[in-house]
């Protein structure tokens, strides 16, 4: 693994930082393509762009997203939304219903996000003929981790089945948020993701599919959309902070033999400015999240300036 310290997010408002962080850069609209909707322009016959699953809502999508992978939940009671109803129609009305998207592709109207849409989940409906159905498995996740289990188990699924370019895993919408209580709530909340997160990449480093192992071909990175006050509040907690700390790990990710730290922070938790190509710290330019957009665009090939990235790359985060 690569841990990056330091890397400004410049906000501390939930909504502008988390359409910050699916977008991997800073000063953005909740129109812009997302950078999973990059990857998706750029992807190798996979029908669908990208998953958004897990515990969601309106600001963690972007206008390139098809389909979520979970079942809309309010309240105690789940409506069959997402990928479920596709899973469970037969491979006739698959069919029929691949045709009647792609004949909606004729009308001059559409709008090009509608279409693109329209063209990934009537390409996902062909697929899903060559694909064994999706089986839930039981990772004894606590009740706060349901949707982050089975968002997961989606991801590696539709992975292992080549079905997506990339995907967007909300792992708990709040749990993290803690204002009051930090110690106790922060306590709770990587209690519940850890060893979902392990087993995750325990099934990624097992499972293969024509590519290679699914470890050596993902891309990871782990991240909250905001940081957390280096001060305790009135009420134990911790208020916003506009810096955080990210996780790199996968294909084309720099860890050593025994990981990688990148960054450091001073005695009031501000990031230090760092070399970006050596690592170093000293300078003048300190890490911005338009940075880490910009190396993970060059990572994947896609050049960063083509879509408005102006970041610097991370050289030392990259393997090569």
């Amino acid at each position: 693994m690569a841990v990056l310290h330091g890397v400004r997010v410049e906000s501390v408002n939930h909504p502008a930082a988390s359409w910050q962080m699916v977008r991997m850069r800073t000063y953005v609209t909740k129109t812009m393509p997302g950078i999973l909707d990059l990857l998706a322009r750029h992807r190798d016959g996979q029908p669908l762009g990208s998953l958004t699953v897990g515990d969601l809502i309106g600001r963690f999508y972007t206008p390139g997203w098809a389909v979520h992978g979970l079942p809309f939940v309010r309240g105690r009671e789940a409506s069959p939304q997402g990928l479920a109803p596709f899973e469970e129609m037969d491979p006739d009305e698959r069919a029929m219903l691949a045709r009647a998207l792609r004949a909606q592709l004729g009308r001059r109207s559409l709008r090009p996000a509608d279409r693109a849409s329209i063209e990934q989940v009537a390409a996902y409906l062909e697929r899903l003929r060559r694909v064994e159905k999706f089986q839930l498995q039981d990772w004894k996740p606590s009740p706060r981790g349901v949707h982050a289990a089975e968002g997961l188990q989606r991801v590696l699924w539709a992975l292992e089945n080549d079905l997506m370019a990339g995907a967007y895993v909300v792992v708990t919408r709040n749990d993290w948020d803690t204002h009051f209580l930090n110690t106790a709530r922060q306590e709770r909340a990587s209690g519940m993701f850890v060893p979902l997160f392990a087993r995750f990449l325990d099934e990624l480093s097992r499972r293969r599919n024509q590519h290679g192992t699914l470890l050596d071909r993902t891309t990871i990175v782990v991240t909250g959309e905001l940081g957390r006050y280096p001060r305790l509040n009135s009420d134990r907690g911790k208020d916003h902070f506009p810096e955080v700390s990210m996780l790199f790990m996968g294909a084309g990710i720099a860890s050593g033999k025994r990981g990688l730290t990148l960054g450091r922070t001073g005695r009031d938790m501000f990031g230090l400015p760092m070399d970006h190509a050596t690592g170093r710290i000293g300078g003048k330019a300190h890490v911005r999240l338009d940075d880490v957009g910009t190396t993970l665009l060059h990572l994947f090939g896609i050049a960063p300036a083509q879509y408005g990235y102006g970041g610097r790359v991370i050289r030392p985060l990259l393997a090569s």
